[in-house]
């Protein structure tokens, strides 16, 4: 019984040994989540993972002076009041893509269309999870598939993400600028200072987007952009 008891935990740690290891840094507010991602990590019975934790974007960067990560996964969804540097995630993105080219990102946000289309035209990312999807499968699989190469999308992701493609990405930065100050309250005739557009420019749009959204009224095109998650 000693004896096969010892074999065992030499195994054990033999096989432990032979694991390739990695540095994880989860972005991530919520203490209980980002508990269950350590655990998960611990868990995993591919990788020897070393997890740490940043409560804010700019505490992020902080951690990639002291260590190199081979994955983040990143909470696109935090408050920047909350954060010394006043950084978005998409901004401290690119700030780690841009110094730490190899570093996998894999980001975290809701189930909102036009984050999720801007996110996937304008932010460098090797994965994307819809928050809803997150459990330690789709973890796990998006952590395998990131270090493959190959660009993880979760289920909801995934989906979303054809839908994109079917309408050829028809909504540009431009349209969704629209669509977002006419949403906060803003008159046509004072969309071009926050819209780079002349009036002339932004009427046609608005008349591109009714068409599109198959609606007649600013309402009714309001309504329908707000129900499908555009802003």
């Amino acid at each position: 019984m000693t004896l096969n008891y010892k074999y065992f935990v030499s195994n054990l740690i033999f096989t432990n040994s032979l694991k390739k290891e990695l540095n994880i840094l989860i972005v991530g507010d919520h203490p209980i989540i980002a508990s269950a991602y350590k655990k998960i990590f611990l868990e995993n019975s591919n990788y020897r993972i070393n997890s740490q934790i940043a409560q804010s974007y700019s505490e992020a960067l902080f951690a990639f002076s002291a260590c190199k990560f081979d994955i983040v996964f990143v909470d696109t969804e935090l408050s920047s009041s909350n954060d010394d540097l006043h950084l978005t995630g998409e901004e401290m993105t690119l700030a780690v893509k841009n110094k730490f080219p190899q570093t996998k990102i894999i980001l975290e946000l809701s189930a909102n269309k036009a984050r999720l289309f801007s996110i996937l035209k304008s932010v460098p990312h090797d994965g994307v999870l819809i928050k809803k999807d997150v459990t330690p499968n789709a973890i796990n699989q998006a952590t395998d598939q990131v270090l493959s190469g190959i660009t993880y999308y979760s289920i909801t992701t995934n989906a979303l993400k054809m839908e994109a493609e079917n309408r050829a990405f028809a909504l540009d930065d431009l349209d969704l600028k629209i669509l977002q100050n006419l949403s906060r309250g803003v008159r046509t005739k004072n969309l071009s200072k926050f819209v780079p557009l002349s009036l002339s420019a932004i009427e046609k749009r608005k008349s591109r987007l009714k068409d599109f959204f198959n609606v007649k009224s600013d309402e009714s095109l309001l309504e329908t952009v707000k129900k499908e998650g555009f802003v």
